[in-house]
């Protein structure tokens, strides 16, 4: 029984992290999962120099497109910022690192899923409770991901809405890859969860029938000794009272046979 749910437990668990793996590759080994989009209908600049089409947002960069469907990608780093403005650079916004470094959360998330996966595939009830803890750690992570992936739809939306370029922003699928991946670790966690639980009541099962084996024994035992013991008491007890009979009768000839005796001196 508890086999039934540790092994989907299991196998959901490692679904979860080959998905927060692929959201961690992202941009710009993996374009189409990226975190947030932005379509620009025209004009946009990327840095002031480079127009663009749309500009996706990845964990370690992000990308711009050209009319040609041609995108760049900046060398990858860790809290990037972007900086878009108008055709004629009258107007200027920014996303500032401090909204891009939370993205780095995901690895984590990833990192921890693994550890959970790899301690699901062992059978010792100890260690299954602790994956089922790193399980739900890993959800939870993964659940602030995909909470920051918002955030920065948000805080982008909201910034390149400042500026005439027909700004569009919107999730992308690495947000929604995360949500799912969520899902799957608490899930998973759960299954886990309850095959520690049906492990327990095995045990505790096999245990009570254990010590009610030994229990039958040690009462049979007993009895069969109590049994034998009083048979070996009444033997002797037989013994003894032959005994006592047997010299009783004894003295009781010699008796006879020395009255007799006197007689006939007399």
């Amino acid at each position: 029984m508890a086999r039934l749910f540790c092994i989907p437990g299991s196998v959901l668990l490692f679904a979860a992290f080959v998905l927060n793996l692929i959201v961690t590759i992202s941009l710009p080994y993996l374009p189409a999962l990226d975190v947030t989009r932005t379509h620009f209908d025209s004009g946009a600049l990327y840095n002031g120099n480079l127009p663009m089409t749309e500009l996706r947002f990845g964990i370690w960069t992000r990308c711009f497109y050209n009319n040609e469907r041609d995108h760049t990608c900046p060398p990858l780093g860790y809290a990037y910022n972007v900086r878009v403005s108008d055709a004629d650079r009258s107007n200027e916004v920014e996303i500032t690192p401090p909204w891009t470094r939370g993205l780095a959360l995901h690895p984590i998330a990833t990192i921890v899923s693994l550890l959970a996966f790899a301690l699901a595939l062992s059978e010792h009830v100890t260690v299954a409770l602790a994956a089922t803890l790193t399980a739900w750690l890993a959800s939870l992570l993964t659940f602030t991901a995909f909470i920051i992936d918002l955030i920065l739809f948000g805080w982008s939306k909201h910034q390149f809405g400042k500026i005439d370029i027909g700004a569009h922003a919107a999730t992308a699928p690495g947000t929604w890859v995360t949500f799912v991946a969520f899902i799957i670790l608490f899930i998973g966690g759960l299954g886990t969860c309850c095959g520690r639980i049906s492990d327990r009541r095995a045990q505790r099962k096999a245990t009570d029938a254990a010590a009610a084996e030994t229990a039958h024994t040690r009462d049979t035992t007993a009895a069969t000794a109590t049994t034998e013991d009083k048979a070996e008491t009444e033997k002797a007890g037989s013994v003894g009272a032959a005994e006592g009979t047997s010299k009783a009768a004894g003295k009781s000839g010699w008796a006879s046979k020395f009255k007799f005796g006197k007689k006939a001196q007399a």
